[in-house]
């Protein structure tokens, strides 16, 4: 698995977890020198 797919992954697990909030499923990473410093998802409703 690449860099890449493997922070993909990452942003849709927080989508993911969105959903199960009831929420749009938007989620996302910030990656810095290959490691993740931040990661969020869809918190409106």
């Amino acid at each position: 698995m690449t860099d890449d797919t493997y922070y993909m992954k990452q942003a849709l697990v927080e989508a993911d977890n969105a959903a199960t909030c009831g929420e749009v499923p938007v989620g996302a990473v910030v990656v810095y020198k290959k490691r993740i410093i931040s990661r969020a998802h869809n918190l409106t409703e």
